[in-house]
């Protein structure tokens, strides 16, 4: 089947579920979900200690207060690689799952929502226990949201498949995370950071709000602002506009520098967001 072909399901109204179908798989995985979460939480602690021997560029070493953050970034990128292209090979092998983004079903979409909870739930433990609440409490916002909302999909064994599409996120965070460690690091290559800028803000565009901005419209339009519906709608709009603030940001920084207020001189080595 052609590459064509294989997105004809995309998009269309929602299908509501024969009884023997609706959770057949979803809801009766809570127990196991949540030793899948545990895991993924334990495995990115892992990584996190690995990420100490992964030597560290001078500019980083100089400066403690970078430390941290670099660290954090590697488990970051990780993730990223990982669940970017975890979410892409799922909606590629699976397109019919667009067909129906409230009630259909995939043990590959079930996992990465697990996987990528445990993620979420870990860098938010990382953030708190390393006093770092303060300069990146709009992770922790994001985090928040985004492990609510995967609890629920877990639960109730609906609208996985719109997490699915969310976390096609990821692929952008990847060139994005570059991005960041380029900047931190002082790469004396302009050349690489000039051509990731440009790469980064074509996938900003193409996995960041191309899925966001159907996403909305399909909540909006076809589901039902009431309990589960209800919530995840109000997370998806608040996280409209996070996503749109963060595109402003790395607009001024990366393209207009002239417009940006109010950073120069600042220290933001414990700073996990975009702001620089």
């Amino acid at each position: 089947m052609g590459g064509a072909a294989r997105w004809e399901a995309w998009p269309s109204p929602p299908r509501r579920p024969s009884p023997p179908e609706l959770g057949a798989m979803g809801p009766g995985w809570r127990a196991p979900s949540a030793a899948l979460v545990g895991g993924s939480v334990a495995l990115f602690g892992a990584l996190r200690r690995a990420a100490l021997a992964v030597p560290r560029p001078a500019a980083v070493r100089s400066r403690p207060g970078r430390a941290w953050r670099w660290r954090n970034l590697l488990v970051s990128f990780a993730h990223s690689v990982l669940a970017g292209l975890w979410a892409l090979f799922s909606l590629w092998h699976s397109p019919e799952l667009l067909s129906d983004i409230q009630d259909g079903y995939s043990v590959s979409g079930h996992l990465l929502v697990c996987f990528s909870s445990g993620y979420f739930i870990h860098d938010s433990l990382d953030i708190i226990f390393n006093h770092q609440s303060r300069s990146s409490w709009e992770y922790l916002v994001h985090h928040t949201m985004a492990i609510s909302a995967f609890v629920s999909l877990i639960i109730t064994g609906r609208f996985l498949v719109a997490a699915m599409l969310l976390l096609l996120v990821e692929v952008s965070n990847i060139f994005l995370t570059v991005r960041m460690l380029l900047k931190m690091s002082n790469v004396p290559s302009p050349a690489l950071y000039e051509a990731n800028k440009y790469v980064n803000l074509v996938m900003y565009f193409a996995f960041r709000l191309a899925p966001q901005a159907y996403l909305t419209w399909y909540f909006l339009r076809y589901v039902e602002v009431q309990g589960q519906g209800a919530f995840l709608t109000a997370n998806l709009l608040l996280l409209d506009a996070m996503i749109l603030m963060y595109f402003s940001r790395l607009l001024r920084s990366d393209f207009f520098p002239s417009l940006r207020k109010g950073s120069a001189g600042r220290d933001v080595d414990g700073e996990k967001f975009l702001i620089d």
